[in-house]
């Protein structure tokens, strides 16, 4: 029989915002979109919490001296590449 490990209630408990980004057609601009989870560690599981936040397409591509938001991504040869977003003004 396994040994009781005893554990403050709520400790493995894990709250986090994912944030992604999708290209608007009409506009060309990207979409942020904002998507709070609750991660439980022992279960390995994941719940979305709430409605996702959309914001108005008003992001765009940026260079990496001036941006928001940065996204390390692998294209489809693999090799690794850095995204930049800025908020358009």
């Amino acid at each position: 029989m396994g040994k009781v490990i005893a554990r403050k209630p709520g400790v493995h408990i894990r709250e986090n915002t994912t944030i992604s980004f999708s290209k608007d057609d009409e506009t060309g601009l990207f979409v942020k979109t904002e998507q709070d989870t609750r991660t439980n560690i022992l279960d390995y599981t994941t719940k979305k919490i709430g409605k996702p936040r959309i914001s108005k397409p008003v992001y765009e591509l940026a260079n990496s001296k001036k941006y928001d938001y940065s996204f390390d991504i692998t294209d489809p040869d693999g090799k690794p590449m850095t995204l930049y977003f800025k908020k358009k003004t």
